[in-house]
């Protein structure tokens, strides 16, 4: 049997830790595809900045939110992909 420890954080560095445990995601996990569509976004939206403004303009795109449903047996199908953005001057 495997021992599990858990303890407070107590403001530690994950470094001084004795164990880390960290979640990877593979290429076609949902969260690596929607930032992965975030990037694509924020470099199109640089691209447009800078031809339409000569300068390339703040902005936050960093979240994506995929909606697809799954029919058994069959691809999934994407319904929509939302992307949230704040531009500001």
């Amino acid at each position: 049997m495997v021992e599990i420890s858990i303890t407070p954080g107590n403001g530690l560095l994950p470094s001084a830790a004795p164990i880390e445990i960290v979640e990877r995601k593979g290429t076609g996990h949902r969260d690596t595809l929607c930032d992965a569509l975030a990037e694509e976004l924020s470099l199109a939206l640089c691209r447009f900045y800078r031809d339409r403004f000569g300068l390339i303009l703040h902005h936050n795109i960093d979240k994506a939110v995929k909606a697809a449903h799954p029919a058994i047996g069959e691809d999934i199908k994407v319904m929509g992909v939302r992307q949230g953005a704040a531009i500001t001057r």
